[in-house]
């Protein structure tokens, strides 16, 4: 029994570090009376415990250093992968396939051709005739450098000397430039708007005319006057006419008018002061003196 306070305070310190580790959240110890039979059925639980434990830290620790092996391997196959890439002289990655000294032959033959190219159109443009091959039978007789052997070419309209060709399209975008476009499109919105400016000057046009017709005020067609003119001529107008004849201009003085009174009779007088029960008294008063035989009495108006 003397193993009993040391299997109590193991537990406990076992107990209090799963909470710390947030394994568990709350636990409780309790003394109790233990027998030996007990204590050895604890041993044995701790025991298979404790080989569970081993069992499963050396699974984790061989999968953890599987793990690592493979990343290793993965990384080792990368970098000589690219390393591949970087230091290899695929034939993929060259687009001619040939010797330096072919390479350098191709090289001259193509400048060669361009510079073959470039001598006849020197001497067709500067010596005035073909340009003649070295295995021609008139190679050795005429000049074949554009150099010495130049002579001048007039070209009839046209400042330089070399012959120029230029291409004119007769139709499509390329006849108009940018800016030819713009101000056209400048141009057409420029119209829209003046054209709607005039016709909205028309119609203003138009209304002072009638006005000047109703009001029979005759006007000059010799001076040109502008809107606010005519409107000035016609407010004068008006004022003329209001102050020759001012009744026919004063309509709102008829219509403010008061209305005439009506005479209101003194019964008119009390059925207007009824209120809605004193009505229905009276209608069934009414009823009940058209039944026949009726001995009800006109009641007199209150």
């Amino acid at each position: 029994m003397s193993d009993r306070p040391k299997i109590i305070s193991a537990l406990e310190s076992f107990l209090k570090e799963l909470q710390c580790i947030e394994v568990i959240k709350e636990f409780s110890l309790q003394p109790l009376e233990i027998h030996q039979d007990s204590l050895n059925m604890f041993g044995s639980v701790c025991t298979k415990f404790t080989r569970e434990m081993d069992s499963v830290l050396i699974s984790h620790k061989k999968t953890v250093e599987n793990v690592a092996l493979m990343l290793k391997k993965v990384s080792d196959i990368d970098s000589i992968q690219e390393d591949k890439n970087c230091g290899s002289n695929s034939k993929d990655n060259v687009q001619i396939q040939v010797s330096s000294e072919e390479l350098k032959r191709r090289i001259d033959a193509f400048k060669l051709g361009k510079r073959k190219q470039k001598d006849e159109r020197n001497v067709q443009e500067y010596c005035g005739h073909p340009y003649i091959e070295e295995h021609h039978p008139l190679w050795g007789e005429i000049n074949t450098c554009a150099r010495i052997d130049a002579v001048f070419i007039p070209r009839f309209g046209l400042k330089s000397h070399v012959k120029v060709s230029k291409v004119e399209n007769i139709c499509g975008p390329q006849t108009q430039c940018p800016s030819e476009i713009a101000k056209q499109i400048k141009i057409d919105h420029e119209s829209d708007e003046i054209e709607q400016a005039n016709n909205t000057l028309q119609a203003i046009q138009e209304r002072l005319l009638n006005m000047e017709l109703h009001l029979k005020l005759q006007s000059d067609s010799t001076v040109k006057k502008n809107i606010f003119q005519k409107m000035k001529e016609l407010e004068d107008r008006i004022l003329y006419l209001e102050g020759v004849s001012p009744d026919y201009f004063n309509f709102h003085g008829l219509n403010n008018k008061s209305p005439k009174k009506q005479k209101i009779s003194e019964k008119e007088k009390v059925f207007s002061n009824w209120s809605i029960d004193d009505v229905q008294k009276r209608i069934e008063l009414l009823n009940e003196s058209l039944k026949p035989n009726s001995d009800v009495t006109e009641k007199p108006l209150s």
